[in-house]
Parts: C-alpha cells; structure tokens; sequence
C-alpha cells in the first residue's frame, strides 16, 4: 500500500518535468527555425543563394 502512495506522489512530478521538456525543445526548435528563415532570407539577398543551396549550407554547419 505504501509502495502505490509512493507512485501516487512520483507521478505528477514526472509529468511537470516531461512537459518542461517538451515546451523547451519547442521553444529551441522555434529559435532555430526562426534563425534558419532569417539567414536564408539574408543569404538570399546577399549572396543569389538558391533555397536547396542554403537549405544544404545551413544542414551541414
């Protein structure tokens, strides 16, 4: 009995901590694709890179 008061208490833990994770790598993948588009549209302008051009340039950094 103890032992199910135990899990009981360790679960909602568990859950905050999984969706902390899960809204940080959002927020990480969000910054990054903002960053991608910004520097695509940059690189665009400057440089006459094509989207495939960059979009490879910017995978393989």
């Amino acid at each position: 009995m103890l032992f199910l008061t135990r899990i009981g208490h360790l679960l909602p833990i568990k859950k905050v901590k999984i969706l902390f994770l899960i809204s940080i790598y959002i927020e990480e993948t969000k910054i990054l694709f903002l960053q991608f588009i910004s520097s695509v549209s940059i690189g665009s302008l400057f440089r006459g890179y094509g989207f495939k051009d960059y979009l490879c340039s910017f995978l393989g950094s």
